[in-house]
């Protein structure tokens, strides 16, 4: 997504006031903030997800067995075993029983891959539209009607069809359930899309007002969850 993006914003550079002062300067950045793990550790930091020292599963290990177990009704949605759990069930079926990496995982069952891709993909939707409404379908919509009328192009649906290339991705790749934190950039870039389509009078004023009406009444439920909690 990154490159398709650059290679994009070089490809239209000369129709664009956009340049790579902006990327290059946010990635210095970045590079600067990682200067203590390059120091130390030889790469940048992120989050580990190795298990402790006495342990010899991985952190795909664990996560596939969480799907397994969700399936079976042995586990809520969004909870996982622990380590010790995913042990015990790699020394009772052997190391081999789940997968030790994310390709081994999508290879691993292909039926499992499909039926959970459909699922994370329909829930990703579904959670999405509590966090910003009526906007993670216009994507659908538009692209939909581009490609009925025949008038796709890359730069007009760009943010539609980035938006399919990123629920797919995390979609296939997560047997178990894809996280909403993982989709931040994907619902500040939509919002900014759905904003000036807006401003463009291109968006039609039911619609528009419709998915206020919705996210307020999503504040008022959440609101009332939080207070219910508090009190």
């Amino acid at each position: 997504i990154i490159l398709w993006s650059l290679y994009l914003i070089y490809k239209n550079r000369t129709h664009s006031k956009f340049n790579f002062k902006i990327p290059a300067i946010v990635f210095v950045c970045f590079m600067v903030l990682n200067i203590p793990s390059l120091i130390k550790n030889q790469s940048i930091s992120y989050d580990l997800k190795n298990p402790p020292e006495a342990f010899t599963v991985s952190w795909s290990q664990r996560q596939y067995l969480a799907q397994l177990l969700v399936n079976s009704g042995k586990l809520e949605v969004g909870n996982h075993p622990t380590w010790e759990e995913t042990q015990a069930y790699v020394d009772k079926n052997g190391f081999d029983a789940l997968p030790y990496s994310v390709l081994d995982a999508m290879l691993f069952d292909i039926k499992l891959t499909v039926v959970e891709f459909f699922k994370d993909f329909t829930s990703s939707i579904f959670y999405s539209f509590r966090q910003i409404g009526l906007i993670i379908f216009f994507p659908f919509i538009v692209l939909v009607i581009g490609i009925y009328k025949k008038t796709i192009h890359i730069k007009s649906l760009y943010v539609p069809i980035l938006t399919f290339i990123m629920l797919g991705i995390f979609s296939f790749i997560i047997i178990s359930n894809v996280e909403l934190r993982w989709l931040m950039p994907l619902y500040i870039l939509l919002i900014i899309w759905f904003s000036d389509l807006e401003k463009e009078k291109k968006i039609a004023q039911p619609y528009f007002i419709s998915n206020y009406l919705i996210m307020t009444l999503l504040l008022c439920y959440g609101g009332f969850k939080v207070y219910n909690k508090l009190f």
